[in-house]
């Protein structure tokens, strides 16, 4: 039913030339995620017999959350790429949001002196973590529409700065300073990939 009401929109796994993906990242990908399982498995086994009993209780919990986000991924990939940029400024004013409740006591969550979290009943969520994913989707959708602008003007480079800023302020307010430079790092890596000379980073 899903995919007979996605068909008419291309997304990477519905197009005119079947499953449209980049394969070796995607083994990477699934490289990195292998790695991380056997990291985990290693370091956690002798803590995990201690307090559980079983020694590979942290192995299958990785496994459960490692399952999660594959089927994310696939649901992710179903959605046309149109998609995501229509909706990518929405996405930044969610995240805006989220980083602001997560500074208003009784909402945000204080570990380790950090308000970071956003507590629910079972399940805790990190708003840094999707601000920094939903902040890659809307400057995707700005460098595709304002590729000229971006590559001829000083005010195309500006202009994701000002948006940008303000989140990062956010953030060191929380504080969480590797977000930041993961954020801004990530939105430097784009800019020079659309096109932006080395010149205006100087």
């Amino acid at each position: 039913m899903i995919f007979g009401i996605l068909k008419p929109y291309p997304s990477p796994l519905i197009s005119g030339r079947g499953i449209d993906l980049d394969f070796a990242m995607l083994a990477g990908c699934l490289a990195l995620l292998g790695l991380g399982l056997v990291m985990i498995t290693s370091a956690s086994s002798e803590v995990a017999a201690v307090q559980s009993g079983n020694p590979l209780y942290h192995m299958f919990r990785h496994l459960v959350y490692v399952a999660i986000g594959l089927v994310a991924c696939g649901a992710t990939m179903l959605v046309p790429i149109a998609t995501w940029q229509r909706m990518g400024f929405m996405m930044l004013l969610g995240a805006f949001g989220l980083l602001v409740l997560v500074l208003v006591p009784g909402i945000g969550r204080e570990v380790n002196g950090s308000m970071r979290w956003i507590g629910f009943s079972f399940f805790n969520v990190q708003p840094s973590e999707i601000a920094k994913v939903f902040v890659v989707i809307y400057l995707a959708g700005y460098l595709v529409r304002r590729q000229t602008e971006v590559r001829e003007s000083w005010m195309g480079f500006f202009k994701p700065f000002i948006v940008l800023l303000p989140m990062a302020g956010l953030l060191l307010m929380e504080p969480d300073f590797g977000a930041t430079v993961v954020m801004m790092g990530a939105a430097a890596a784009m800019l020079f990939l659309g096109g932006v000379g080395l010149f205006r980073f100087s």
